[in-house]
């Protein structure tokens, strides 16, 4: 698990994770199960209301974004949070380059590279295009598709 702070949201990479975020039964388990790992692992206390997008990805993983919304009506201990499961979308990864990896189709946008899998990657596969890249997952990877020239 990795965890990031970018601009006041909370981003949990969950490589790999089998962790079934689509059930309501394991929904509910599952982030009390991580709320417990960020307060005693990584020391990250949450409180108040949240806006949780889960995206998954059969061979990624799991990314679980956490936007704290600032209502005055919620307790710092509580956490009460509104959430959507997010499975019908694609990951793409940004490269500084067009780098030759045979498993993408390679996209140039904006004057930068993003590759989309091809197929299945391994672990290692994902360890090695990790370091060299990126990961886009969110509303940007829908211009990057519609937008973007395929460069092979």
């Amino acid at each position: 698990m990795k965890v990031c702070f970018q601009e006041d949201i909370l981003y949990i990479y969950e490589y790999q994770d089998t962790k079934n975020y689509q059930n309501q039964e394991n929904l509910e388990e599952n982030l009390k199960e991580l709320f417990l790992t960020l307060k005693e692992t990584y020391h990250i206390k949450l409180g108040g209301f949240f806006n949780v997008s889960i995206y998954t990805d059969e061979d990624f993983g799991n990314i679980i974004k956490l936007e704290k919304e600032e209502i005055e009506s919620y307790f710092d201990d509580i956490i009460d949070m509104q959430i959507k499961v997010k499975t019908e979308h694609e990951f793409l990864f940004e490269m500084e380059e067009n780098i030759p990896f045979s498993q993408f189709d390679i996209y140039q946008y904006l004057g930068k590279f993003y590759g989309k899998k091809k197929k299945k990657l391994s672990f290692i596969e994902y360890g090695k295009l990790l370091e060299y890249s990126t990961l886009i997952f969110d509303e940007q990877v829908e211009n990057i598709i519609n937008y973007g020239k395929i460069v092979r």
